[in-house]
């Protein structure tokens, strides 16, 4: 079994986290713009920030300069994500980060949360949080 990869003093940033999600992204999901107000990745920078914000289409395009029309993102996105393949999108999804979690990783005793919290708009709790509902 390999160990852990040291510590190195490797530096992110949100552009270099969003750039690699991305390439990571478009490698196993075939989503595709090529308009003139609108190309690929406008869609994937979108989409991501979306999900990262936990918010619409609509607040992540007026919150990102020079975005497309939210009309026209979800018009490619409606042509290419039927809602008869979102099950297969879904376990594309799945596949690849199962691919994306270090093989040391999966040989090591993990701690998880395992309720949804009810104190709070969001389902996870936050770290800094104690939920005031016990788990049954």
């Amino acid at each position: 079994m390999r160990e852990p990869t040291p510590a190195q003093s490797i530096q992110l940033t949100d552009q270099q986290t969003l750039h690699d999600t991305m390439t990571v992204a478009q490698r196993h999901i075939p989503l595709t713009a090529n308009g003139y107000r609108c190309q690929t990745g406008d869609l994937w920078r979108l989409l991501l920030a979306a999900a990262a914000r936990h918010t619409t289409l609509e607040a992540a395009c007026a919150d990102l300069t020079g975005a497309p029309d939210p009309n026209t993102v979800r018009g490619y996105l409606t042509e290419q994500l039927s809602p008869s393949a979102i099950p297969q999108q879904q376990q594309q999804w799945n596949d690849l980060l199962r691919t994306l979690i270090p093989d040391w990783l999966r040989h090591r005793p993990q701690e998880i949360a395992t309720h949804v919290c009810m104190c709070r708009p969001s389902p996870l709790c936050y770290a800094a949080h104690t939920c005031q509902l016990q788990s049954e």
